[in-house]
């Protein structure tokens, strides 16, 4: 089985958009890696390891890989992604959420106002380089 998969291929799977178009997009998105397609139509095509879970597993369950090699756009090791339960969270989120849901109300409002100040957008004043 190939590590690598054209846009219409993953079009055909349930997981995906239903549209060539669709999938590059998501792939834009998402930060899929890619390399140039070989052969006729060029485009793109995108490593298994870079797709999401449920693709990834819709894959494998087609034709299983004997031996994934991980690789991203510059040749290196990508980080691997952390594990999701069920309602998709990470167990960081999940810890987070749990840490929150224990706060006092007035812990909350200083939590509320510091998430507030880094999610301002960062405004250009000219004075960084």
């Amino acid at each position: 089985m190939s590590e690598w998969f054209p846009a219409s291929e993953l079009a055909k799977l349930d997981s995906m958009p239903d549209t060539v178009q669709g999938v590059l997009l998501r792939a834009k998105k998402e930060g899929w890696t890619s390399r140039p397609r070989k052969g006729r139509g060029g485009g793109k095509e995108f490593h298994i390891s870079s797709l999401p879970p449920e693709t990834q597993r819709a894959l494998r369950q087609k034709s299983p890989v004997k031996e994934l090699q991980v690789v991203d756009n510059a040749g290196k090791t990508p980080p691997k992604a952390p594990e999701r339960n069920d309602q998709g969270l990470t167990p960081d989120e999940l810890a987070l959420i749990h840490k929150y849901r224990a706060m006092t109300p007035q812990q909350k409002v200083q939590a509320q106002t510091i998430i507030d100040v880094i999610a301002q957008p960062k405004v250009d004043d000219g004075t960084n380089p």
